[in-house]
């Protein structure tokens, strides 16, 4: 299927930001650019059942139908959330893009993984100043207080153990890297071990909330399903939508 999918991007254009293979069913968060997503999808779903066919020796249409949501950019990154949760049962995603900068070179992981890194540092950042209790704009500021400057090794720390650049961190913080990496440093040597299970706490915490907030996004997002004929469209494998049912004789791009 990636050579599929690599040659629908070459043809058509277009982004892939998330996959998901399961059961039944095949699902996209997919960016479309001039081309339809219906035409788009042929260049996937006929070679995949073409192969499906030959090395099972059937025949007939292997995908029933395309249905396709619209997603606002500002649910972007939860969509993406929400087709790579844990599989229920046997089947597969591409979230392996979003923790190697290689894996899956057909998935565009570079925008979604800012994002996701700034909102993971703008947590970091939170707890740590819930922790010492001062707000969060007090560590961007020139302060060299010991707790503030304890305060910005905890972030840093805490935020490059999760993948997080240190120039991405500078500039939350307007320090340049080598202050922010020198401060760990010299706060390491003081109390190693304390530095560390501080840190350590606080990605705990960070990791709670994100869960939570993943599971909450995934359940809202079934029960918004459970109205087909409000969020979605089905299309053919020309592009063109339909309302009426769909020919069961011809091969459609799956969901």
């Amino acid at each position: 299927m990636a050579e599929s999918i690599d040659s629908m991007l070459f043809w058509c254009g277009g982004r892939v930001f998330a996959c998901r293979c399961e059961a039944d069913r095949v699902e996209f968060a997919i960016e479309a650019t001039q081309v339809p997503i219906g035409r788009m999808f042929r260049y996937v779903t006929v070679p995949y059942a073409l192969h499906f066919n030959r090395s099972r020796g059937s025949t007939g249409p292997v995908f029933k139908r395309l249905r396709t949501f619209r997603i606002r950019d500002a649910f972007r990154t939860e969509f993406v959330l929400w087709l790579h949760r844990p599989l229920d049962g046997a089947g597969w995603t591409g979230d392996a893009a979003y923790q190697g900068p290689a894996r899956l070179p057909w998935i565009d992981a570079r925008a979604l993984r800012k994002r996701q890194q700034q909102a993971l540092l703008r947590s970091v950042i939170w707890f740590v100043a819930r922790h010492f209790a001062f707000p969060t704009e007090q560590m961007a500021q020139r302060s060299r207080a010991r707790r503030v400057c304890r305060a910005r090794a905890l972030v840093t720390l805490a935020a490059v153990r999760c993948g997080v650049s240190l120039k991405s961190i500078g500039e939350l913080l307007a320090r340049d890297d080598g202050t922010l990496q020198g401060t760990v440093l010299t706060l390491r040597a003081r109390d190693p071990r304390g530095l560390l299970t501080a840190a350590e706490a606080i990605l705990a915490e960070v990791r709670a909330r994100r869960d939570a907030d993943s599971t909450a996004v995934g359940t809202a997002e079934k029960e918004g399903k459970e109205d087909p004929e409000k969020n979605e469209t089905e299309s053919d494998a020309d592009g063109a939508e339909r309302t009426e049912p769909l020919d069961p004789g011809r091969t459609k791009g799956g969901r």
